[in-house]
């Protein structure tokens, strides 16, 4: 540490503690963190009275939270092996004869020296001290992490079992709700065999009756057709004979309507005939038109310019039916006779 704030501050250091600065990152094994630790503890037994200074500790190193222990042991180290190599210097020193003109000089540099020996050595000390500390509460903690250790593996084997247990009580649940799901669905399987083999029987049934139906059917439609024949050649044979009635009757009646048509035909013969032999018979006097006519034509030609509605002639005279046929009481009495008698006839 004290290393680090030198080369904070620019203080010119040696080769080999920037080469350790540099690799104070580097991991360390245990065996030589022990090796350390013991080289430390020789360090601290070693007398300061060298110095001929019985100074106390200048500064009180603070143990911050983050201190690093094994970058501490190194450092340590390499000051203790720089403060022994600079012993071994001094002692060489001693043992050569120094010139005369430098006497001064070494003896100020020896002073100085001793005196940064001194306080490396109680920095030293310090470190020490509170590297101890430093162990003391690692080893706490570390029987504390392994009474926790402990525990925690304990609440492990606790937690191991009860997983054992849970599983094995899962897996039964599991092999119970599998089963209980196997046989309800089995259940409802067989079910649905039931509700279908009772659904085809009663579509076979079904089926049945329809066929019984469509028989039935059948046979009503066979007597139907059967039926229909025979009303049809009932029907046809009654039409026939009824078309033949009708046409006898039909016949008989022309007959009868021609007798009478001929039967009028001479009774009309008849009545002009008598008609013109009682006009032949009766007397005949000077009369035109069933009037009497006048001696004289120049009086008749007067009487009709003075009076033509009593001399038009009603009748067409050209007719021999009109001249033979006028309005008197005999020919009136034979035409009645003689309708009378032809309807009696059609009748």
């Amino acid at each position: 540490m004290l290393l680090c704030k030198q080369a904070e501050k620019g203080v010119s250091l040696h080769v080999e503690r920037y080469d350790w600065l540099a690799n104070t990152d580097e991991e360390i094994d245990e065996q030589e963190l022990e090796a350390h630790y013991s080289y430390m503890a020789k360090i601290q037994e070693v007398p300061t009275a060298d110095s001929g200074t019985n100074s106390e500790p200048l500064e009180q190193v603070n143990n911050d939270t983050g201190y690093n222990v094994f970058a501490n042991d190194l450092q340590h180290s390499e000051q203790s092996e720089s403060i022994s190599n600079i012993c071994l210097v001094e002692m060489d020193d001693s043992n050569v004869i120094p010139d005369l003109p430098d006497m001064c000089d070494d003896d100020i540099q020896n002073d100085q020296n001793d005196v940064e020996c001194d306080d490396e050595r109680v920095a030293l000390a310090n470190l020490i001290s509170n590297l101890k500390l430093d162990v003391d509460e690692n080893k706490k903690i570390q029987k504390q992490l392994k009474k926790a250790n402990t525990t925690l593996a304990r609440e492990l084997k606790e937690c191991k079992t009860i997983l054992v247990e849970t599983s094995k009580t899962l897996g039964s649940l599991i092999v119970f709700e599998i089963v209980a799901l196997l046989h309800f669905k089995i259940s409802r399987l067989s079910l649905r065999a039931q509700k279908d083999i009772e659904i085809k029987e009663g579509l076979k049934l079904k089926a049945y009756e329809i066929l019984v139906v469509k028989e039935k059917h059948d046979e009503l439609i066979k007597q139907s057709l059967l039926t229909k024949s025979h009303y049809e050649g009932l029907f046809k044979k009654k039409t026939k004979d009824s078309c033949l009635v009708a046409i006898k009757t039909k016949q008989t009646e022309f007959e009868k309507y021609k007798a009478c048509n001929d039967r009028t035909v001479d009774y009309d013969k008849l009545e002009r005939k008598t008609i013109q032999t009682i006009h032949m018979l009766a007397a005949k006097g000077p009369t035109f038109n069933g009037r009497p006519t006048f001696a004289n034509l120049m009086y008749l030609k007067k009487a009709q310019s003075e009076k033509p509605c009593l001399y038009e002639i009603l009748h067409d005279q050209s007719d021999l039916t009109n001249r033979l046929v006028p309005d008197r009481e005999e020919t009136l009495t034979l035409a009645e006779k003689s309708r009378s008698k032809l309807n009696k006839d059609f009748t």
